[in-house]
């Protein structure tokens, strides 16, 4: 017995001190913690209960409150910018004049145009005075179209000349509010296609959605939909789907995306570019017999608990939503179901196992 301690032998009964019990017994102990081993870990396995409840299908998408009345600021002609006044956050009424060109040169063009067009009037004049009492030939008639061609030529070039003097004042075309700080500054040219920055009316503010593009097959105009601020989180603002647009936008991550309109109660503490999410209920069920997503298995069965036995039931699915779905047949309100640990569902022991095997030992 030199594997144990001389103190404790000592202590033992001699039959106890005999190398073969204490073998015998080892072996014993050793069996038993793997006979046990391998069993169900009753601890692993979580049910829950099939209820009846109201359960809606909806999209969720994030978007931000944008303007119905927006507008490009931009010039109709090309020039260099003489003045402007023009500032991110600035209050704006309809017909504000914001900038200005430079149009002392268009002036001049003005000036030498009006001075061509009283020439050509005066030649004009000339020539219809020289045909009063002579007999008109064909070349006289040509000669007077000329001159008349000449003279409403020199009168189209002044009306054009006055446009661009005109169109050198840029004006708010309606009362709203900047969004963004101008892009030019006094003393730089611009041209004509080229936005100077926008002005955003707060008379009919929208909630607008980027809906991925493998979700607006779903979308309808009119669904009901409920929108959630990020300033104003608890208040859960209801609206509706006002218009889809009809073509994609590319984000920033590269979605293809398209944009959804949803209509917001007018109220003064809502602001242009607050984000928030928009939940779109696409369909609704009362009522409906509902289990969690996580209790299927391989999409059709599910794990029932009764007289703590596990029983795989197949079930036949209805409405879904992102966390539960309706059940049509396979199950009754109330029943116990298995939502997680189902590898631990038929687990046995080595000696549960010999039970099952060779039950006429026993």
């Amino acid at each position: 017995m030199k594997f144990l301690p001389t103190k404790i032998t000592k202590r033992l009964p001699k039959f106890l001190r005999q190398r073969k019990f204490i073998l015998l017994f080892l072996a014993t102990m050793a069996f038993l913690f793997l006979a046990t081993r391998g069993g169900i870990d009753v601890g692993k396995i979580q049910t829950t209960t099939s209820v009846q409840k109201n359960l809606e299908s909806q999209v969720q998408s994030s978007g931000k409150i944008k303007s119905e009345n927006t507008a490009d600021l931009k010039f109709s002609t090309s020039g260099r910018i003489s003045w402007i006044n023009i500032k991110k956050g600035q209050h704006v009424t309809r017909g504000q004049i914001l900038a200005t060109l430079d149009t002392q040169d268009l002036e001049k063009r003005l000036k030498r145009d009006l001075n061509t067009y009283f020439k050509t009037r005066l030649d004009f004049e000339d020539v219809k005075d020289s045909q009063e009492n002579e007999v008109i030939t064909d070349t006289a008639k040509r000669i007077a179209q000329r001159s008349q061609l000449d003279l409403d030529n020199s009168v189209i070039d002044v009306e054009l000349k006055d446009l661009a003097i005109k169109f050198s004042t840029l004006v708010s075309p309606i009362e709203g509010y900047i969004v963004d700080d101008p892009k030019f500054f006094a003393g730089t040219n611009i041209i004509a296609p080229d936005s100077i920055t926008t002005v955003s009316g707060l008379n009919k503010l929208l909630f607008v959605a980027e809906v991925d593009e493998t979700e607006i097959g779903k979308i309808k105009v009119g669904q009901k939909a409920t929108v959630t601020l990020d300033a104003f989180q608890e208040e859960k603002i209801e609206s509706t789907v006002d218009s889809i647009a009809p073509a994609t936008t590319t984000t920033a991550t590269g979605a293809t995306v398209f944009e959804v309109n949803f209509s917001l109660p007018s109220q003064n503490n809502y602001r242009l570019g607050m984000n928030g999410e928009v939940k779109i209920t696409i369909e609704s069920a009362e009522t409906a017999l509902v289990i969690p997503l996580e209790t299927l298995v391989d999409d059709k069965y599910v794990w029932v608990k009764k007289n703590n036995q596990h029983q795989k039931r197949e079930i036949t699915k209805g409405l879904a939503s992102d966390t539960e779905v309706q059940i049509t047949s396979g199950l009754e309100e109330g029943q116990t179901i298995v939502t997680s640990g189902f590898d631990q569902i038929g687990k046995k022991s080595l000696i549960q196992k010999l039970v099952d095997k060779l039950p006429w030992i026993f």
